[in-house]
């Protein structure tokens, strides 16, 4: 579907990657920042997996392609980040 793209819609594509990379690159340094206190990083770990499921929602809805298979593909990363962080920090 990329290729039937607009621009407008190519430049609002570009803009979610970018949000997506800043988001990953500050979770990045505070959980570096932050390498001793678990609490902060199982957090950010959380935050970051929610982020992740809710940017994938916005982005699929709006290149409208948001299906019940893509839901839970992004359910399943989230679901599998949150049961890693448990068992690496619990």
């Amino acid at each position: 579907m990329s290729s039937k793209l607009t621009v407008r819609q190519k430049h609002i594509e570009s803009v979610f990657y970018i949000l997506l990379f800043a988001a990953f690159a500050m979770a990045v340094v505070s959980f570096l920042r932050f390498r001793f206190d678990p609490f902060y990083q199982f957090s950010m770990l959380i935050i970051l997996s929610i982020f992740y499921f809710v940017w994938g929602m916005f982005y699929h809805h709006l290149r409208q392609d948001l299906s019940i298979k893509v839901f839970f593909e992004y359910l399943a990363i989230f679901g599998i980040c949150v049961l890693a962080a448990v068992m690496v920090f619990f």
